[in-house]
């Protein structure tokens, strides 16, 4: 009998803990659209940060750290998308 977990309880690995970060990061500077600075400061690591989620759920990793951040890059689309709509 084999004990293994199951892959939605995995454990949170390293491209899960930069990924949540630059999602936070993300979705905390992606209403900046002064001067377009989101291009510069938001838009980035919102890439970066759907690239290493990308790879850390290709890998197999579904933990609730994945989730998360799955759901602040929505949100991060999100409010970028509404900020340009607003203050144009």
């Amino acid at each position: 009998m084999s004990t293994s977990t199951p892959i939605a309880d995995s454990k949170p690995g390293a491209l899960d803990k930069v990924a949540l970060g630059c999602a936070i990061w993300f979705v905390l500077t992606s209403w900046v659209w002064a001067y377009l600075m989101n291009v510069l400061i938001a838009l980035p690591v919102g890439l970066i940060a759907t690239g290493l989620w990308w790879r850390s759920r290709n890998r197999g990793h579904r933990s609730s750290v994945s989730r998360a951040t799955g759901r602040l890059l929505v949100f991060g689309v999100i409010s970028a998308a509404a900020a340009i709509t607003q203050f144009q």
